[in-house]
């Protein structure tokens, strides 16, 4: 699993997450770069000395999904369990859902 992965994984119940909650497998700020780079919106607040994140939407960036770097129809594994664990999507099902973000990426 890539440092990436977990950290949407950890950011994909929807909640804010402490920067410390990261400390053991990453340098945070340089993956949290990477992963807007790729579309995904992560936001950022302080509360006093908390650093707090929060996972708001996966991304889809130049017809491939999460990064994965395949084409939108040929989605990873990881890539439709972290898109079934985020608040806007449970509602769907994984086939539903990549049907949703393949038009977007179209």
């Amino acid at each position: 699993m890539t440092q990436n992965t977990r950290i949407l994984e950890i950011l994909s119940d929807g909640q804010e997450h402490e920067k410390s909650e990261f400390y053991s497998f990453c340098v945070l700020h340089s993956r949290i770069s990477e992963l807007r780079e790729r579309g995904h919106s992560i936001e950022y607040r302080r509360d006093g000395d908390r650093h707090l994140y929060r996972l708001a939407s996966l991304g889809v960036e130049a017809g491939h999904l999460i990064g994965a770097g395949r084409p939108a129809s040929t989605p990873s594994e990881s890539d439709v369990a972290l898109s079934s664990l985020l608040p806007e999507h449970r509602s769907r099902s994984a086939p539903e859902q990549l049907t949703v973000w393949s038009e977007a990426a179209a």
